[in-house]
């Protein structure tokens, strides 16, 4: 049970990087909402796998762009990460 709760945490760790390499570089640039979207998602799941509160780094709405509905896809293989966007 251990291993595979390791497993799933490496597989969280290795979501974030991907995650954090397609935000914008910067700390007055927001992220795209599908991006922000995604990170809070993934570091919700990593709270409960580890059972440990990680709440404290999810994006705000500060941190997100205010503007309409930007779509961004970002697709994991293995330990790639790749994003399309319009």
């Amino acid at each position: 049970m251990a291993e595979i709760q390791r497993q799933r945490i490496r597989g969280l760790y290795g979501e974030l990087k991907g995650i954090l390499k397609v935000l914008p570089s910067g700390d007055k640039s927001p992220a795209p909402p599908s991006v922000g979207k995604q990170l809070n998602m993934a570091i919700d799941e990593l709270s409960s796998v580890s059972d440990t509160d990680y709440s404290r780094f999810k994006l705000t709405d500060d941190d997100i762009w205010p503007y309409g509905s930007e779509e961004l896809l970002v697709v994991y293989s293995g330990h790639h990460c790749y994003a399309y966007g319009n």
